[in-house]
């Protein structure tokens, strides 16, 4: 028998995790880009804060990356559950997501998030998903208003209907 029962976890069955390009989110993002426009450190701030409420409404996992602000070594933080990686110095978040994925065993459950075209190719190329940031918005906007859950999350009269199909009981 199969169990059509809907898995707990994780809510999200887009993507479990998501790998950021920072800057890049916080350009098109418009609450984050005007206040990149005054102080950069309080929209990053802003930036994370928005994706720790997505984070908490969709239960994926979400890794950040950012161009460094110093010329310290690559530094990973966790920011309201939020993985914050700031590239090291002298390299950019680009180059760090690009080792990043490099290094990424499992890329089946992952989607990168940039519209860099380069990073994006890179992603596919590495088998892992991409999705621009005006579409990662989109997406985000709609769980923080409560209006959307994940779009392949199947409605319950889908999978009955589907159950009925394929002559599967729902237990």
């Amino acid at each position: 028998r199969i169990s059509l029962a809907a898995p707990k976890e994780p809510k999200c069955f887009m993507s479990r995790r998501f790998l950021i390009d920072g800057h890049n989110l916080s350009y098109a993002w418009e609450p984050v880009r005007r206040q990149m426009l005054i102080d950069k450190q309080r929209s990053r701030e802003k930036l994370i804060a928005l994706l720790a409420r997505f984070k908490r409404a969709s239960g994926c996992r979400i890794t950040v990356v950012f161009d460094s602000s110093s010329g310290a070594g690559c530094r990973y933080h966790s920011i309201q559950g939020i993985e914050t990686v700031y590239a090291s110095g002298g390299s950019s978040a680009d180059e760090e997501i690009y080792r990043m994925l490099a290094g990424e065993g499992n890329k089946g459950d992952l989607t990168v998030v940039s519209s860099d075209r380069q990073i994006a190719g890179f992603a596919r190329r590495q088998k892992a998903l991409a999705m621009g940031s005006r579409q990662f918005i989109a997406l985000a906007e709609g769980y923080l208003q409560g209006s959307r859950s994940c779009p392949e999350k199947p409605e319950t009269v889908d999978v009955e209907e589907w159950a009925k199909y394929f002559g599967v009981d729902e237990d």
